[in-house]
């Protein structure tokens, strides 16, 4: 019985927390197609107060609203898909051991260090204007291009995604063992990374 009240106890909990998100932006959206009179007087809560479209009409008018838009989606695209391949690139190398990574220390001392100890805005500035890239969109993209808190997480992430899977090769059940242990035998550090640790990766799962 007191789990069942716990439950409802949670369950109401979590319904108020939704609410108390929620509620908030279902009363931008009906001040947006409200009338502008209604809006500033505060007549508005919860349901749109003679309702119109006049300001999604003017905003959507402006060509100014559209370029940000645009480069809004072109810095989320690209920028997402180049930090996922520098993350994975920097750091699945990182997660093997010294004998099977030279210099693996010193690169990883560099990673910190960069990670710890920040130049700074003006220095940031000064390097973009440098390599010719204000007013671009490369300026909003490539200093942000390798997010190195991400690195370390996904470092360890990768290595136990490579334990996993050596754990299952030398499972003498595994119909695919031989296939498996030739193929990481002879693959090279790229080729393990992109054929064999990240299909493996959840969303795929480790199933045959």
């Amino acid at each position: 019985m007191n789990s069942c009240h716990d439950l409802a106890g949670t369950n109401i909990d979590l319904l108020l927390l939704g609410l108390y998100c929620v509620i908030p932006l279902v009363h931008l959206l009906a001040l947006s197609y409200s009338d502008r009179a209604a809006a500033t007087g505060g007549l508005v809560m919860l349901w749109p107060v003679r309702s119109n479209t006049i300001t999604y009409e003017k905003v959507f008018e402006a060509s100014v609203f559209l370029s940000a838009f645009w480069v809004s989606v072109i810095r989320t695209v690209v920028g997402t898909t180049l930090q996922m391949a520098l993350v994975v690139l920097i750091s699945f190398p990182l997660s093997k051991d010294k004998e099977g990574m030279p210099f693996r220390n010193v690169i990883m001392g560099s990673v910190v260090f960069a990670y710890l100890l920040n130049g700074g805005l003006i220095p940031w500035f000064l390097v973009i204007r440098k390599l010719g890239m204000l007013n671009t969109i490369w300026a909003l993209t490539i200093p942000q291009v390798l997010p190195l808190w991400n690195v370390i997480p996904m470092m360890n992430f990768l290595r136990r995604v490579r334990d996993m899977l050596q754990a299952r090769i030398v499972d003498p059940t595994l119909v695919v063992k031989a296939a498996l242990q030739q193929a990481v035998s002879g693959a090279t550090m790229l080729t393990s990374a992109g054929a064999l640790v990240l299909p493996r990766t959840p969303g795929k799962g480790f199933g045959p």
